[in-house]
């Protein structure tokens, strides 16, 4: 059954889909190194490699 995401409407195919594309898109998140909130991991991955050279990994991620 198709889901609607409440914060942009996007439609997605599942509840999983749905809880993966919140987490990514709209749950903020920090730099460990200078605290500086994002929106989204992308944007919080490139921040940490262009300000602080630093390539996040699934494994290096907070």
């Amino acid at each position: 059954m198709e889901k609607e995401c409440d914060e942009c409407s996007e439609k997605l195919n599942d509840n999983a889909e749905l809880a993966i594309h919140q987490r990514e898109q709209h749950q903020k998140t920090y730099c460990g190194v200078c605290k500086t909130e994002f929106n989204n991991q992308k944007e919080l991955t490139n921040h940490v490699k262009d300000a602080h050279g630093i390539i996040m990994s699934s494994n290096n991620i907070e």
